[in-house]
């Protein structure tokens, strides 16, 4: 009997992009706080957007890799 991958496949891809996305949310929040300062005085408020997205996007594969049945 021949399984279909494809799930599994799937849930490995929504993984791997969950995982990528979450550890570069880590290291803008990081690199956002240690330049606090900076950002204070006016610095780029498109930073912070990008950090907000890379975590929505993340908990979104993050989310897709859970429900994703094999």
């Amino acid at each position: 009997m021949v399984e279909n991958k494809e799930p599994q496949t799937a849930r490995n891809v929504y993984g791997i992009l969950a995982t990528i996305c979450l550890l570069a949310f880590l290291f803008q929040c990081i690199y956002m706080f240690l330049q606090w300062g900076d950002i204070e005085e006016g610095g780029s408020q498109e930073l912070e957007y990008l950090t907000m997205f890379i975590g929505i996007a993340g908990m979104f594969f993050l989310v897709l890799n859970r429900t994703s049945h094999n």
